[in-house]
C-alpha cells in the first residue's frame, strides 16, 4: 500500500506544517547552507541542520531543544486523535554482498521518479511487521532486518547493556529515521491527517530473486531497481522525494560505518 505523491494524497499547500516542503529535492538544495553532492561526490553529505526554519533564538523562546544536524527542528508538544494520525513503515533494502540497494520506479505513469518501499501499518500489525510486508509487496524481495550501528534513544535491557562493550553488541534493528508529513485528503477535506513513517534498514541475500505477484492492483507498474549505492543516490537525488533521498543516504551511511567499525574491531 503506497501513498501516491500525486492524486490520492496531496501535500498541504505543497508544504508541511513545519514550513518545509515535502518535495522536491531541488527545493532543499536552495536552502542556505545545504550541501548538495557534486556529480563525483558520493560520500554522505547529510546536513539537515540547514533545513531549520527557526533560528536557535526562536526555538529557545518556544522552549524547544536543539537536535542533531541529522534532524529537522524539534516540534512543539502535540496530541493527535487516532482519527487524525496514520502510522506507516518503510525500508532501505541493502544487498550487503554487492553494496547495492533497492529503489522503485512506477512505470509508465511516473517514469524517472524514484522512491523507497513504504506503506501504511495494518490494524493489529506492528511497525516491524509492516516494514517487512511493505518491503515485499513493493520491491518483490523477501527482506529481513539488517542489524547496524546507529545511535538511538530506546532503552536496553540489563542483558543488552552488558553486550555494549563490543560493536557487535551495540548493533540494533531499531528504526533509524522517523518522518512526519501532514496531508490533506480529497475525501476528508477540510480535515487532513498526520502521516508518520518509521524507516528501517533491511537486507536481502546475494542470491535473492524477486517474487511474482506481490504488488497491489495499483502497484502493477512498479519496477524495482537493485543498483550500486552511488547510482541509486543519483537517481533519488534527481528524480525522487527530497526527504526520501536523505533517508536513503543516511541508511547507506549507517551501513558503511557499521562495516568499518566491525572490521576495526576484528583486527
Amino acid at each position: 500500500m503506497h501513498f501516491r505523491r500525486v492524486g490520492i494524497a496531496r501535500e498541504v499547500t505543497k508544504q508541511s506544517l513545519s514550513g518545509l516542503p515535502v518535495r522536491p529535492w531541488r527545493y532543499l538544495t536552495r536552502l542556505p547552507g545545504f550541501v548538495q553532492p557534486r556529480a563525483s561526490q558520493h560520500e554522505p553529505t547529510i546536513r539537515l541542520d540547514a533545513l531549520s526554519h527557526l533560528s536557535l533564538q526562536a526555538r529557545m523562546s518556544q522552549g524547544l531543544p536543539s537536535l542533531s544536524n541529522l534532524s529537522t527542528n524539534a516540534t512543539a508538544r502535540s496530541l493527535w486523535s487516532s482519527s487524525d494520525c496514520l502510522l506507516g513503515a518503510g525500508a532501505v533494502i541493502i544487498q550487503p554482498s554487492t553494496d547495492r540497494v533497492c529503489i522503485i520506479e512506477d512505470l509508465p505513469k511516473h517514469a524517472g521518479q524514484y522512491f523507497l518501499p513504504r506503506g501504511r501499518k495494518d490494524t493489529g500489525e506492528s511497525l516491524e511487521q509492516a516494514a517487512l510486508r511493505e518491503a515485499l509487496e513493493e520491491s518483490s524481495y523477501h527482506a529481513t532486518f539488517l542489524p547496524a550501528l546507529h545511535a538511538h534513544l530506546q532503552p536496553r535491557s540489563p542483558e543488552q547493556r552488558v553486550a555494549l562493550k563490543t560493536p557487535a553488541g551495540r548493533m540494533s534493528t531499531e528504526a533509524f529515521y522517523i518522518m512526519q508529513t501532514p496531508y490533506a485528503h480529497p475525501r476528508r477535506e477540510p480535515a487532513g491527517y498526520e502521516h508518520i513513517v518509521f524507516w528501517y534498514l533491511c537486507q536481502i541475500p546475494e542470491d535473492a530473486q524477486p517474487e511474482v505477484g506481490t504488488r497491489m492492483p495499483d502497484e502493477q507498474g512498479f519496477v524495482t531497481h537493485l543498483l550500486p549505492f552511488n547510482e541509486a543516490l543519483d537517481k533519488m537525488r534527481d528524480g525522487g522525494d527530497g526527504f526520501q533521498h536523505l533517508v536513503l543516504e543516511r541508511g547507506i551511511q549507517i551501513w558503511k560505518e557499521t562495516q568499518k567499525k566491525l572490521a576495526e574491531a576484528a583486527v
